[in-house]
Protein backbone atom coordinates (compact mmCIF):
# COMPACT_ATOMS: atom_id res chain seq x y z
CA UNK A 1 0.00 0.00 0.00
CA UNK A 2 3.00 1.66 0.18
CA UNK A 3 3.13 2.75 -3.32
CA UNK A 4 -0.27 4.24 -3.22
CA UNK A 5 1.30 7.74 -1.86
CA UNK A 6 -1.85 7.87 0.76
CA UNK A 7 -1.72 8.14 4.73
CA UNK A 8 -3.28 5.08 5.65
CA UNK A 9 -2.84 6.55 9.75
CA UNK A 10 -5.19 8.65 9.40
CA UNK A 11 -8.02 5.84 8.52
CA UNK A 12 -9.92 4.87 12.01
CA UNK A 13 -8.97 1.00 12.55
CA UNK A 14 -12.56 -0.46 12.45
CA UNK A 15 -13.70 -2.32 15.35
CA UNK A 16 -17.09 -2.17 15.51
CA UNK A 17 -20.46 -0.91 14.51
CA UNK A 18 -19.31 2.61 16.52
CA UNK A 19 -17.08 3.40 14.25
CA UNK A 20 -18.23 1.73 10.95
CA UNK A 21 -19.39 5.22 9.39
CA UNK A 22 -16.12 7.30 10.26
CA UNK A 23 -14.27 3.91 8.65
CA UNK A 24 -16.54 3.61 5.80
CA UNK A 25 -16.15 7.45 4.77
CA UNK A 26 -12.14 7.62 4.73
CA UNK A 27 -11.94 4.10 3.18
CA UNK A 28 -13.95 4.75 0.18
CA UNK A 29 -12.37 8.87 -0.08
CA UNK A 30 -8.67 6.64 -0.12
CA UNK A 31 -9.77 4.16 -3.02
CA UNK A 32 -11.19 6.77 -4.64
CA UNK A 33 -7.79 9.27 -4.61
CA UNK A 34 -5.87 6.04 -5.50
CA UNK A 35 -7.85 5.02 -8.49
CA UNK A 36 -8.78 1.95 -7.00
CA UNK A 37 -13.06 2.46 -6.20
CA UNK A 38 -13.79 -0.07 -8.64
CA UNK A 39 -12.69 -3.07 -6.97
CA UNK A 40 -15.26 -2.35 -4.33
CA UNK A 41 -18.03 -2.27 -7.09
CA UNK A 42 -18.37 -4.78 -9.48
CA UNK A 43 -17.07 -2.54 -12.30
CA UNK A 44 -13.24 -3.76 -11.91
CA UNK A 45 -13.84 -5.95 -15.11
CA UNK A 46 -12.49 -5.90 -18.53
CA UNK A 47 -13.52 -7.47 -21.98
CA UNK A 48 -9.80 -7.37 -22.96
CA UNK A 49 -7.21 -10.21 -23.22
CA UNK A 50 -4.32 -7.42 -22.98
CA UNK A 51 -1.86 -8.04 -20.37
CA UNK A 52 -1.55 -4.89 -19.44
CA UNK A 53 -5.05 -4.15 -18.84
CA UNK A 54 -5.41 -7.43 -16.98
CA UNK A 55 -2.80 -6.46 -14.45
CA UNK A 56 -4.32 -3.04 -13.65
CA UNK A 57 -7.64 -4.70 -12.95
CA UNK A 58 -5.04 -7.18 -10.40
CA UNK A 59 -3.35 -4.38 -9.29
CA UNK A 60 -6.75 -2.37 -8.23
CA UNK A 61 -8.15 -5.80 -6.56
CA UNK A 62 -4.60 -5.87 -4.30
CA UNK A 63 -4.49 -2.56 -3.29
CA UNK A 64 -8.67 -2.63 -2.59
CA UNK A 65 -7.98 -5.67 -0.43
CA UNK A 66 -5.05 -4.60 1.20
CA UNK A 67 -6.95 -0.96 2.30
CA UNK A 68 -9.59 -2.71 4.23
CA UNK A 69 -7.61 -5.47 5.89
CA UNK A 70 -5.18 -2.60 7.08
CA UNK A 71 -7.57 -0.93 8.21
CA UNK A 72 -9.66 -3.78 9.91
CA UNK A 73 -9.06 -5.15 13.49
CA UNK A 74 -7.05 -7.95 14.18
CA UNK A 75 -10.21 -9.89 15.09
CA UNK A 76 -12.10 -8.53 11.80
CA UNK A 77 -9.22 -9.63 9.20
CA UNK A 78 -9.79 -13.17 11.31
CA UNK A 79 -13.55 -12.89 10.73
CA UNK A 80 -13.20 -11.94 6.72
CA UNK A 81 -10.20 -14.71 6.32
CA UNK A 82 -12.12 -16.80 7.74
CA UNK A 83 -15.93 -16.08 5.58
CA UNK A 84 -17.19 -18.98 3.20
CA UNK A 85 -20.34 -17.66 1.61
CA UNK A 86 -22.69 -19.96 0.05
CA UNK A 87 -22.27 -20.48 -3.89
CA UNK A 88 -24.49 -20.67 -6.17
CA UNK A 89 -25.73 -23.61 -7.25
CA UNK A 90 -23.03 -25.37 -9.31
CA UNK A 91 -20.35 -23.24 -8.65
CA UNK A 92 -17.14 -23.50 -6.92
CA UNK A 93 -15.78 -21.82 -3.87
CA UNK A 94 -17.24 -18.00 -3.78
CA UNK A 95 -13.30 -16.26 -4.15
CA UNK A 96 -12.37 -13.27 -2.15
CA UNK A 97 -12.36 -10.25 -3.32
CA UNK A 98 -12.31 -6.15 -1.98
CA UNK A 99 -16.23 -5.86 -2.88
CA UNK A 100 -17.07 -9.77 -1.13
CA UNK A 101 -14.96 -7.61 1.98
CA UNK A 102 -17.05 -4.63 1.77
CA UNK A 103 -20.16 -5.85 1.17
CA UNK A 104 -19.63 -8.14 4.04
CA UNK A 105 -18.86 -5.42 6.75
CA UNK A 106 -21.48 -3.35 5.23
CA UNK A 107 -24.04 -6.35 6.06
CA UNK A 108 -22.61 -6.49 9.44
CA UNK A 109 -22.22 -3.01 10.78
CA UNK A 110 -24.12 -0.38 8.66
CA UNK A 111 -27.75 -1.15 10.01
CA UNK A 112 -28.43 -0.78 14.17
CA UNK A 113 -30.54 -2.68 16.20
CA UNK A 114 -33.82 -0.74 17.06
CA UNK A 115 -32.93 0.07 21.04
CA UNK A 116 -29.67 1.68 19.62
CA UNK A 117 -31.53 3.35 16.95
CA UNK A 118 -33.87 5.43 18.75
CA UNK A 119 -31.28 6.31 21.54
CA UNK A 120 -29.41 7.66 18.50
CA UNK A 121 -32.55 9.26 17.41
CA UNK A 122 -33.42 10.87 21.08
CA UNK A 123 -29.76 12.18 21.03
CA UNK A 124 -30.33 13.88 18.08
CA UNK A 125 -33.78 15.19 18.83
CA UNK A 126 -32.47 16.49 22.83
CA UNK A 127 -28.82 17.60 22.34
CA UNK A 128 -28.48 21.75 22.87
CA UNK A 129 -25.72 23.24 20.90
CA UNK A 130 -23.26 25.03 23.24
CA UNK A 131 -21.82 28.54 22.40
CA UNK A 132 -18.30 27.21 23.26
CA UNK A 133 -16.15 28.22 19.55
CA UNK A 134 -16.81 25.43 18.34
CA UNK A 135 -20.29 25.19 16.85
CA UNK A 136 -19.35 24.31 13.33
CA UNK A 137 -18.03 20.74 15.25
CA UNK A 138 -21.02 20.08 16.93
CA UNK A 139 -23.41 20.71 13.64
CA UNK A 140 -20.97 18.07 12.50
CA UNK A 141 -21.53 15.48 14.98
CA UNK A 142 -25.56 16.32 14.62
CA UNK A 143 -25.16 15.51 10.69
CA UNK A 144 -23.64 12.13 11.36
CA UNK A 145 -26.19 11.28 13.85
CA UNK A 146 -28.59 12.26 11.95
CA UNK A 147 -27.15 10.06 8.90
CA UNK A 148 -26.95 7.45 11.73
CA UNK A 149 -31.13 7.90 12.32
CA UNK A 150 -31.69 8.08 8.54
CA UNK A 151 -29.73 4.56 7.84
CA UNK A 152 -32.28 3.09 10.19
CA UNK A 153 -35.26 4.28 8.23
CA UNK A 154 -35.33 6.96 11.21
CA UNK A 155 -35.89 10.13 8.53
CA UNK A 156 -35.93 13.90 9.07
CA UNK A 157 -36.98 16.03 6.07
CA UNK A 158 -34.51 19.18 5.35
CA UNK A 159 -36.87 21.54 7.01
CA UNK A 160 -37.45 19.50 10.09
CA UNK A 161 -33.60 19.17 10.42
CA UNK A 162 -33.56 22.92 10.01
CA UNK A 163 -35.82 23.61 12.27
CA UNK A 164 -34.30 21.21 14.97
CA UNK A 165 -30.73 23.04 14.58
CA UNK A 166 -33.17 26.34 15.17
CA UNK A 167 -34.61 25.06 18.45
CA UNK A 168 -31.10 24.37 19.97
CA UNK A 169 -29.70 26.99 18.98
CA UNK A 170 -27.73 29.03 22.49
CA UNK A 171 -29.10 31.79 23.26
CA UNK A 172 -26.49 34.15 22.04
CA UNK A 173 -27.80 32.72 18.73
CA UNK A 174 -31.32 33.25 19.03
CA UNK A 175 -31.55 35.95 16.54
CA UNK A 176 -30.86 33.84 14.16
CA UNK A 177 -34.16 31.68 14.74
CA UNK A 178 -35.76 34.66 14.81
CA UNK A 179 -34.54 35.46 11.10
CA UNK A 180 -35.48 32.09 9.76
CA UNK A 181 -38.83 31.92 11.17
CA UNK A 182 -40.61 35.41 10.71
CA UNK A 183 -39.45 35.96 6.91
CA UNK A 184 -40.44 32.63 5.73
CA UNK A 185 -42.92 29.13 6.33
CA UNK A 186 -41.25 26.36 8.63
CA UNK A 187 -41.71 24.31 5.60
CA UNK A 188 -39.52 26.23 3.30
CA UNK A 189 -36.29 25.72 5.71
CA UNK A 190 -33.23 25.16 4.23
CA UNK A 191 -30.67 23.10 6.54
CA UNK A 192 -27.67 24.03 4.37
CA UNK A 193 -28.60 27.94 4.95
CA UNK A 194 -29.43 27.52 8.95
CA UNK A 195 -26.07 25.96 9.14
CA UNK A 196 -23.93 28.51 6.66
CA UNK A 197 -25.62 31.37 9.06
CA UNK A 198 -24.23 29.69 12.23
CA UNK A 199 -21.10 28.92 11.26
CA UNK A 200 -21.13 32.40 9.64
CA UNK A 201 -21.84 33.79 12.43
CA UNK A 202 -19.55 32.09 14.74
CA UNK A 203 -16.36 33.05 12.41
CA UNK A 204 -17.84 36.84 13.10
CA UNK A 205 -17.86 36.43 16.60
CA UNK A 206 -14.82 35.29 17.30
CA UNK A 207 -12.95 37.92 14.96
CA UNK A 208 -14.72 40.43 17.39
Amino acid sequence: MATSGLDLARIPILMNQSNYRDWALDVSATARLGGYWKAFLSTNTTSSTDAAELDRIEQREEKAMGLILKTSSNNLRIELSDYAPTPAMGAGPVAHTAQLYWDYLKAKFEKQDGVSALLNFSSLVKTELVDNGNLEAQLNTLESMRSKCALNAIKLENWQYAALLLIHLPESYRHISDSFLTTGKIDQLDTAAVTAKIIKTEIRCKAE
